[in-house]
């Protein structure tokens, strides 16, 4: 397309932001514009400080930012993946961001094959022109260079459910057929293997409008505020408790028709996980605990991005198969209430 030029956003965690500060920004406020024409509220507006921060997070998952600029570019960085690329010094004074979109490639065996979390995000005054496809074309390229073979993409859909949805193989929700998301994710052949529902829950003003938990006799509730990492002190074993939990969650979770694979959770990512967290997250977290063995049977959270405060984020709620049946999510979610 004239005058576009895709890239993608370097990364140097040791060094200044400069010009991938400036384009992190722009992408940011051009998603919190998206999710806020969409919903009608800023619930979801983005973070460019988090993003940045989860950009530079390299541990466990190999991240970048595609973004489609249009206007003139200077003193562009290296060649990634076939790709311009936006360094520090790169000059974007002259241009703005008008399509982007997250790439996440996992960093172990077992799902290294997988291109996560690509949801294409194209300003209003460029819809339909062509540069979601071109978009498409680099996130393929991107997914060739780093030797995946299935991309995981998703789209945002709001209001009812349709007379004659389009379903994946398990469930009965759907997507609309005729809505554009649909058809240009056809169009490139994409499937739809699975769906998720997001729910809103408006929390009463008065606490004892909440009902109490109510606990089975054969488990206990811990809770605490703020970062796993920070309670080790009084509960040493939780990032133990933690990666059982996640580990447990990963091989029940619902995947769809996907190749993803369960894996093993290590306590080493989940106190990685807690401390870059708690950067830009406040966190309530509650645990349930089996009394005979001691062993945790579920967990459940609430996250507050310091750049959002009117609306908190319902974590995975996990209870283990084995301990499913006695009304611990029930429990765990009004224990975050009542903390």
């Amino acid at each position: 397309m004239d005058n576009i030029t895709l890239a993608l956003v370097e990364l140097d965690p040791q060094g200044p932001h400069g010009s991938r500060g400036t384009v992190i920004e722009a992408t940011t406020a051009m998603n919190t514009l998206f999710w806020h024409d969409l919903y009608g509220d800023n619930d979801f507006a983005e973070d460019p400080d988090a993003r940045m921060r989860s950009l530079e997070n390299q541990t466990y998952r190999q991240r970048r930012t595609l973004v489609a600029l249009e206007g003139p570019v200077s003193g562009w960085g290296p060649e990634e993946c076939g790709l311009p690329t936006i360094g520090v010094d790169t000059d974007v004074s002259r241009a703005r961001v008008v399509a982007n979109t997250l790439l996440m490639r996992p960093r172990n065996e077992k799902n290294g094959h997988l291109l996560e979390d690509i949801e294409v995000v194209v300003e209003e005054s460029h819809r339909r022109q062509g540069l979601g496809s071109c978009m498409q074309r680099a996130i393929e390229q991107v997914a060739r260079d780093w030797g995946c073979r299935t991309l995981l993409a998703w789209a945002t859909h709001f209001g009812d459910q349709p007379a004659d949805p389009l379903t994946p193989g398990e469930g009965a929700l759907g997507v609309p057929r005729d809505h554009p998301v649909t058809l240009f994710a056809e169009h490139h052949g994409y499937e739809l293997v699975e769906l998720e529902r997001m729910s809103t829950q408006p929390v009463p003003e008065r606490l004892e409008d909440i009902p109490e938990p109510m606990v089975h006799p054969d488990y206990t509730l811990l809770a605490w505020t703020g970062p796993l990492h920070e309670a080790l002190t009084d509960h040493p074993r939780l990032a133990e408790d933690e990666a059982a939990l996640q580990t447990g969650f990963l091989a029940s979770v619902p995947r769809g028709d996907t190749d993803e694979v369960p894996r093993e959770v290590g306590v080493d990512e989940v106190l990685h996980g807690s401390r870059c967290g708690a950067l830009t997250h406040d966190t309530v977290q509650v645990m349930a605990f089996h009394r005979a063995t001691g062993r945790p049977a579920g967990t459940t959270d609430l996250i507050r991005s310091r750049h959002v405060r009117t609306a908190a984020w319902q974590g995975s709620t996990v209870v283990l198969p084995e301990h499913r049946g006695h009304g611990l999510g029930l429990a765990l979610k009004l224990s975050l209430i009542h903390i």
